[in-house]
């Protein structure tokens, strides 16, 4: 019987592939491609723009901006005075006895500012040019008194507030139950003109 020898070695004329060398067939870690170059001043630029945007919105959220279109709330605020109103104010605490709110008047889409005189579950009667609240009348130095209202009462539920126009003369205009949802602000800061610039303090009621 005859045996067949293997040869160990191979025959194959195939040449082996050198290997790959990592380091210089591919980019090194360390090395960056700033495809888009950008200056330091027009970096500074879009970030001081965004900063703005962000300072623009904030100050939207926390602050509304009224200006004074008639004589409703004169004498303190006649027409031409601007009031930065704070909507913060009303986050925690709720709209107090003598302030002027901003009120949203929701039947034509306007801010208007009216002074709070009833709060929820008051009994409010108007009557001989005095407003009575549960009983007695208010004390009010910034009203002019000689408005035209016999016997008028309001009850005022949980959820509502009872404002009038610090001007009794223009009647048709002064009165109004609004709910609590529709009082957003109050009034803050004098803004314009500025020989009036200064802060608003409920007086004393």
């Amino acid at each position: 019987m005859q045996t067949m020898q293997t040869d160990p070695s191979p025959t194959s004329s195939v040449p082996a592939l050198a290997p790959l060398d990592p380091i210089g067939d591919m980019p090194s870690p360390s090395t960056s491609v700033d495809l888009l170059p950008i200056s330091r001043a027009t970096r500074r630029f879009f970030e001081n723009i965004v900063a703005l945007v962000i300072l623009i919105v904030g100050f939207n959220a926390l602050f509304v901006i009224v200006q004074v279109q008639d004589f409703t709330m004169s004498p303190l605020l006649p027409p031409g005075h601007t009031v930065v109103t704070s909507c913060a104010s009303y986050w925690l605490v709720s709209p107090q006895r003598g302030e002027i709110a901003t009120v949203n008047d929701t039947s034509n889409n306007t801010l208007m500012l009216r002074r709070v005189i009833g709060l929820p579950g008051d009994r409010v009667v108007l009557t001989s040019g005095q407003v009575l609240v549960n009983g007695e009348v208010l004390n009010e130095p910034y009203a002019t008194a000689d408005f035209n209202a016999n016997n008028t009462e309001f009850f005022l539920k949980p959820d509502e507030y009872f404002v009038l126009a610090d001007n009794r003369n223009l009647a048709t205009r002064m009165v109004g139950v609004v709910p609590a949802k529709q009082i957003v602000a109050r009034a803050w800061f004098i803004l314009w003109p500025f020989e009036y610039l200064g802060k608003i303090s409920a007086p004393k009621t």
